[in-house]
């Protein structure tokens, strides 16, 4: 007769515990995360609720903001808990994967203003580009200019601070 499991079974593979990387790859996994992901998003979020003249769309942007913010500061004090204890070596190993997912989420930037090229690819009859635009941002999407340079804003002032703070030191290329 089968043994029926009391818990649910964990989501990575069994012999997580036992491999030498295992603790690395999650903790690195989740500063990318959390650390770099949502305390950028949340930075890109604030910028867009500042943006934003639609009261509708500044208060869904708000609810979304609150939880990247939660989410970024969870990753954190997360952090705090580990890397601490950590090897300088361990930290830089880490440093180059963080700066790999530093480079993954600007890489998602638009290369161009995203909203003249919604714009363009929205081609809607009777109305112009700028009229689009302005739409556009009074729901809170930010141009490409302005997401690049909340980006650069954020990583400078947060995201690289923090983790220096932490003993991360992210030499970007």
């Amino acid at each position: 007769q089968p043994t029926v499991p009391t818990a649910p079974p964990p989501p990575w593979p069994s012999d997580v515990a036992t491999h030498p990387d295992a603790e690395f790859e999650i903790i690195a996994g989740m500063v990318g995360f959390f650390c770099v992901f949502e305390e950028l998003s949340g930075h890109i979020f604030r910028a867009a609720i500042d943006a934003a003249g639609a009261p509708r769309a500044r208060w869904a942007l708000s609810e979304i903001f609150r939880d990247e913010a939660f989410h970024g500061a969870f990753g954190f004090e997360a952090a705090r808990h580990f890397l601490p204890r950590w090897s300088e070596a361990k930290r830089a190993r880490l440093a180059e994967r963080v700066l790999l997912d530093i480079e993954r989420f600007a890489a998602r930037l638009p290369a161009v203003d995203a909203p003249v090229a919604t714009a363009r690819i929205a081609g809607v009859p009777g109305l112009g580009g700028a009229l689009i635009d302005a739409e556009l941002e009074r729901l809170g999407l930010l141009s490409g200019d302005a997401l690049r340079a909340t980006y650069q804003h954020a990583l400078r002032s947060s995201v690289l601070p923090r983790l220096a703070e932490l003993g991360v030191d992210v030499r970007e290329r």
